[in-house]
């Protein structure tokens, strides 16, 4: 009987410890949490919202881009043996569990538009490819710069790897210059 007892205590304390666990579906609206990787489908038509990763943070972003300042170029590559520039992007998002598109293009139709004055660390700069004619994007970086300095970006240059350039009096770029998009709060 004793056995019993205690069998039906222990149940008891069983089922109250696991009934006060939150699960993820619980979680309250307001409180922003995206808990799994976001991946993008290509087949979709999106209109994003900027999204809130609880472990990602600017700064970080940034200095692991520093890590890859030099690496070579290479059209379509994705990992640290080359690079192209959505490719770049990718990567680095990737780091921090968000799955971004595979293309300047396609990187492009998500996110929100913001003014180039308010762009912060992280935030996606777009450009215009070879022709400066195109209406879509062809080229993409990652914003280095606070508010108020001069727009610093860094990318994936077929010249020259991965570097830094300015927007500012930047004979290339600054005719090039399509908007800045945030997709990550």
């Amino acid at each position: 009987m004793r056995y019993v007892f205690l069998a039906i205590i222990f149940i008891c304390i069983l089922l109250t410890a696991c009934g006060q666990q939150t699960s993820k579906s619980e979680l309250l609206p307001d409180e922003n949490i995206f808990s799994s990787k976001y991946r993008f489908n290509k087949n979709i038509n999106y209109t994003v919202e900027p999204l809130y990763f609880p472990l990602y943070h600017p700064d970080s972003l940034v200095k692991m881009s520093n890590n890859y300042i030099g690496t070579c170029y290479q059209d379509g590559g994705k990992s640290p043996k080359g690079f192209d520039c959505s490719g770049f992007t990718f990567f680095i998002h990737k780091q921090f569990g968000i799955y971004l598109p595979n293309s300047s293009a396609l990187m492009a139709q998500i996110g929100i538009e913001i003014d180039l004055d308010q762009a912060l660390p992280g935030d996606l700069i777009f450009f215009k490819g070879e022709n400066k004619r195109d209406k879509h994007a062809g080229h993409v970086g990652i914003v280095v710069s606070n508010p108020g300095e001069p727009i610093r970006f860094i990318h994936s240059s077929t010249s020259r790897g991965i570097r830094y350039d300015l927007l500012d009096h930047n004979a290339y770029f600054q005719p090039r210059f399509m908007f800045v998009k945030r997709i990550v709060e």
